[in-house]
């Protein structure tokens, strides 16, 4: 239990420090310093699959990690803001659709 409990507190910690990068590449919009970094550039260069199947990973990570008894509070502070981002992120995209689906049925009628 305790290899497993430091692998999920170590997974945690990565899913803070991509998160917290891409976040920030994200709110800055200036992409000439955060694409400076060829595993961002790639992650946001494929768009929102590549969002996606991340948020989808970080949701399940900050699950299991507040799930845990024993986690530390520094770990549950980078649980919290990593569900922040990607809840964040999921909302944004939810209403660009929304509003992208509003400006279609506009043009239809």
């Amino acid at each position: 239990c305790k290899r497993r409990c430091k692998a999920l507190m170590n997974l945690m910690e990565l899913f803070h420090g991509i998160s917290g990068v891409l976040w920030k590449a994200k709110v800055s919009q200036q992409k000439s310093e955060a694409l400076e970094l060829p595993w961002l550039e790639g992650l946001c260069s494929e768009g929102e699959s590549s969002r996606t199947v991340l948020g989808t990973y970080a949701f399940h990570i900050v699950a299991a990690t507040m799930n845990r008894a024993d986690v530390s509070e520094s770990h549950l502070t980078m649980a919290l803001e990593v569900f922040q981002w990607w809840l964040q992120d999921a909302l944004s995209q939810t209403l660009s659709d929304s509003e992208a689906e509003s400006r279609e049925d506009e043009e239809l009628n």
